[in-house]
């Protein structure tokens, strides 16, 4: 049964022995995810076809809102009556939106990792002299 969520709502959701959705009343296809750990995270539920999809936000709660998270689910829904499939998109590495700023934080994010790896490694190879 959807639920109204409020910032409060989202704050007052406790970890149970298992994993938790919680559906979102404002936004149909928005769930609120509560690992027993305390964890809170956002996953989109979707259908193409016959098929039910879910397609996991990036960024858990309180870095990604309830507001952005709305908002981001409201842009995955909107590119799945496109005809597009966000959860799809995510796995093969393309953005969901094929928008030039979707491209640019696609690349932006993998750029990140790269460097990040490579300021590790040339760090362990220093204390390993």
């Amino acid at each position: 049964m959807p639920v109204t969520l409020t910032d409060r709502v989202v704050l007052q959701a406790k970890p149970g022995a298992a994993r938790t959705e919680i559906a979102d009343a404002v936004v149909p296809g928005l769930y609120l995810i509560v690992q027993p750990t305390g964890t809170k995270s956002w996953a989109v539920r979707y259908r193409i076809g016959r098929e039910t999809k879910k397609f996991t936000l990036r960024g858990r709660y309180p870095v990604l809102s309830l507001a952005k998270a709305r908002e981001a689910a409201r842009t995955a829904l909107e590119s799945v009556a496109d005809g597009k499939d966000p959860a799809g998109a995510k796995q093969a590495g393309t953005p969901a939106d094929e928008t030039l700023g979707a491209y640019i934080a696609l690349y932006a994010g993998r750029l990140a990792r790269t460097l990040a790896a490579i300021h590790f490694q040339e760090g362990r190879r220093r204390v390993h002299r």
